[in-house]
């Protein structure tokens, strides 16, 4: 009875692993599409809309980071890395991936 237990949890960890792998291998190559698609010359034509995007998702970041992290007694260097982490990366991946802790392993 163990090894058909054993023998089911051997394919449901190789399924595990071939979706987990599908997902990782996918991703970029989904960006690096969706990228191709942003035009140029329209981005070229509209230089004020870019950079007012750009300047209002900066300010939103430190409003919604920085503070945040000042709460949490996070020294000046700490809080700033974790804020320009916080526009590079998910949520949910800063305590895994950052070498600095995330505001909720401080909990």
């Amino acid at each position: 009875m163990t090894s058909v237990w054993a023998l089911a949890a051997l394919w449901l960890g190789l399924a595990l692993i071939t979706a987990l792998l599908s997902i990782w291998l996918h991703t970029p190559f989904y960006f690096i599409r969706a990228g191709s698609f942003v035009s140029i010359p329209a981005l070229m034509a509209a230089p004020f809309a870019f950079v007012f995007v750009l300047i209002a998702k900066i300010i939103c970041e430190l409003v919604g980071v920085y503070p945040v992290m000042k709460y949490y007694n996070s020294p000046y260097p700490d809080a700033c890395y974790t804020t320009l982490l916080s526009s590079s990366l998910p949520a949910l991946c800063w305590s895994s991936i950052g070498p600095r802790p995330c505001p909720t392993d401080l909990l």
